[in-house]
């Protein structure tokens, strides 16, 4: 009787284990990339995002990010990735609170317009903004 017992506790505890860290892991990932659902007053100061996000207890809390820390421009093609687009790109500006638009040089030297949807690559993390 002592064992089935001890072996029905250990099961119990098992699986409650496994449903916390499925909630876990489920509540985690309802926070990675599109940061513009988390976030208000969403701007972009040169090459710097700006935003009010919420932390996971809802707290509001100002943040910005370096977007030439990871965007690059390829050829006239704005990407995660690399660094520094600003140095090469014009007419940088958010349009709506995702998208990164800006004429940017290709390799002759020749303008092009182009854009990045900042959701794919940037989250909110607990009121933070980062690149994932």
């Amino acid at each position: 009787m002592r064992n089935l017992m001890a072996n029905v506790l250990k099961k119990g505890l098992v699986f409650m284990l496994a449903i916390a860290l499925s909630f876990g892991t489920l509540y985690s990932s309802a926070w990675a990339g599109n940061y513009s659902q988390t976030c208000d007053r969403v701007r972009l100061e040169n090459a710097e995002l700006k935003a009010v996000c919420r932390k996971r207890n809802q707290i509001p809390m100002d943040t910005s990010l370096n977007l030439d820390e990871d965007i690059d421009n390829t050829n006239g093609v704005l990407r995660f990735g690399g660094q520094n687009f600003s140095q090469t790109c014009s007419g940088i500006n958010l349009q709506g609170e995702a998208t990164l638009k800006a004429v940017c040089d290709d390799r002759q030297g020749f303008p092009k317009d182009t854009e990045l949807n900042l959701d794919e690559g940037i989250s909110n993390i607990d009121g933070s903004l980062r690149f994932d």
